[in-house]
């Protein structure tokens, strides 16, 4: 398994190989007791699961020296990780717990979409609010529960329905505006995503009792989340896609989608997947084992922290430097969501969008 510049792999039945690809160097991580049953890792943490029905959580990096154990009754199906805790499945009782990376156990649920053999990483998401995960018999629904209770979301918020058989499912691991953002990709080959309300007060009239569903991609292989914002990588045949304005999808449509690069990667090849996207990486697997790494453009985290900081101009001056289209649309995006007139005009300008910087011409003059 693969997360930013590590990559974790079994060595032996009772050993594990932490390898960091930027400074070429490993480790060895030895289970005490039993053998590796399975093993999975997050953005700082390796958890493996032992054959003596025991957890271990070590620290995601060269020679660590300490780990938390944590006793099993049962060995479980599957982990499922996220950036801050994981869980495991078993579906022997159809039961998913869920810890944190100090070992304590948050929450304890049942669930029967779990009961299926066929169940796989790509079925399922875990955030810090949020668990999702497909329901296998109609693979046409998405139901929803709250990570840190168990307890399904309330009313027409448990579950996402959808037209078309559901391949694979994704969780931001970053909340928006108390709302929690899910990407996922059907049987066709269309990319989707969805605002889920966290809580009520932030469900508007117009959006009550259906979810803010958009269409971002068609013909997608792919696509995995950043790890550290909600950046999405996505191959499409030899080529592939990094949406930098995920949010922008439920205020300018049009503008969000320009804020995207697109390259031709002819070599990614068939049946080629997304294993891990962090800051500034992506790193492709191909069907043949080779390992493929790409530059993700360092400057939208930039723009997003200047725009934090309320330092427009500069956020303005980096456009302008970088003469990026997916950067000005970047900035126009987050210019519309602050209400920063000026900038929006700006960003506009520079993508050539005269009919936007006409109406909102009007609008500053009005004000």
């Amino acid at each position: 398994e693969y997360m930013g510049q590590y990559q974790v792999s079994t060595i032996d039945t009772s050993a594990l190989e932490i390898k960091d690809m930027k400074q070429n160097a490993t480790s060895v991580i030895t289970v005490q007791r039993g053998d590796v049953s399975k093993f999975s890792i997050t953005t700082r943490h390796v958890i493996v699961i032992s054959s003596s029905c025991q957890c271990f959580i070590y620290p995601l990096e060269l020679h660590a020296k300490s780990a938390v154990a944590i006793d099993l009754n049962r060995l479980p199906t599957l982990i499922v990780p996220s950036t801050s805790s994981f869980g495991l499945v078993y579906q022997s009782n159809s039961t998913i717990s869920i810890y944190s990376f100090e070992g304590r156990k948050l929450s304890n649920f049942q669930c029967t979409s779990i009961q299926s053999r066929l169940l796989t990483n790509q079925a399922t998401s875990l955030s810090s609010k949020t668990f999702a995960i497909i329901d296998i018999e109609s693979n046409k629904s998405i139901q929803l529960f709250e990570s840190k209770t168990g307890n399904k979301l309330r009313g027409w918020l448990s579950h996402i329905t959808h037209e078309v058989s559901l391949s694979s499912i994704s969780l931001c691991q970053n909340q928006i505006d108390n709302n929690q953002i899910i990407v996922y990709l059907d049987d066709k080959k269309d990319l989707f995503a969805a605002q889920i309300p966290l809580s009520y007060g932030s469900v508007s009239k117009a959006r009550e009792h259906s979810f803010a569903i958009q269409k971002i991609g068609y013909q997608i292989d792919s696509f995995h989340l950043s790890h550290d914002s909600a950046d999405i990588a996505a191959i499409s045949t030899t080529s592939y896609h990094i949406f930098f304005d995920l949010e922008g999808m439920w205020f300018e449509k049009d503008l969000a989608l320009l804020a995207k690069d697109t390259a031709d990667l002819p070599s990614i090849g068939k049946n080629s997947r997304i294993v891990s996207m962090q800051s500034p990486y992506v790193l492709f697997l191909r069907d043949d084992g080779i390992l493929l790494k790409e530059i993700v453009s360092p400057f939208h985290s930039i723009i997003r922290r200047l725009v934090r900081d309320e330092n427009w101009e500069k956020a303005l001056q980096l456009c302008r430097l970088s003469k990026s289209n997916s950067l000005w649309a970047t900035c126009a995006g987050l210019a519309l969501r602050h209400n920063n007139l000026q900038s929006l005009r700006s960003s506009l300008a520079a993508l050539k969008l005269i009919d936007k910087v006409e109406f909102f011409d009007g609008l500053m003059s009005i004000e």
